[in-house]
């Protein structure tokens, strides 16, 4: 029977692609950082994501957050490999295996603990929602990322105040150049169409 090599990373485990004594996750980080310590996180080992995601169909905790510690995306949900799927969304998943499948194809996941940005994935805390619905209780839980709080947002409270005082005074093009925005971003915000007050 033949032996395979399993990775010399503390606690991985793995067995395929070893390069150099190491899974290819660990010899690239120890290619990349020189070291395998002091990483921000620690990897997963293999399989490690997906028995978590089993054990959160059957969470038995319905107050208590369970925040997701692997993988993530930008805006910190969780996401996972599952049933031959590559990177789906933590809680997606769940909501799936506990509520059953999506009611339509408007429906989105809406979190009653307003904690989707910490990727909880306590499946009670998970239900099928419209989109208006689940923006209500975005609002509710002070976690909506309209106006100043979206990440991607150039302008600040107080600028979409100043460019609606400005409205008659200075062309649009001209409070475009000051702001560093679109002319017609411009012309939106005053008219009501963005950034509603």
């Amino acid at each position: 029977m033949a032996k395979y090599a399993v990775c010399a990373a503390p606690g991985c485990g793995n067995t395929k692609h070893i390069t150099g004594g190491y899974c290819s996750t660990h010899y690239q980080r120890l290619r990349r950082l020189g070291r395998l310590e002091g990483l921000k996180k620690p990897l997963a080992t293999r399989g490690e994501p997906q028995r978590f995601l089993l054990s959160a169909f059957d969470y038995g905790e319905q107050d208590r957050c369970l925040i997701w510690p692997f993988g993530r995306d930008q805006e910190g949900r969780g996401r996972v490999n599952y049933k031959g799927h590559r990177s789906r969304l933590v809680h997606q998943v769940v909501c799936e295996a506990v509520h059953g499948p999506r009611p339509g194809p408007t429906y989105e996941v809406a979190h009653s603990c307003g904690k989707s940005h910490e990727a909880c994935c306590n499946p009670h805390h998970l239900r099928w929602a419209t989109h208006a619905e689940n923006e209500a209780d975005k609002a509710a839980h002070g976690t909506s990322q309209h106006g100043q709080r979206n990440l991607r947002a150039k302008l600040t409270d107080a600028d979409v105040a100043e460019i609606r005082s400005l409205v008659g005074t200075e062309s649009q093009r001209r409070i475009a150049e000051r702001f560093g925005i679109s002319q017609s971003a411009v012309s939106m915000i005053q008219r009501g169409l963005r950034w509603a007050a």
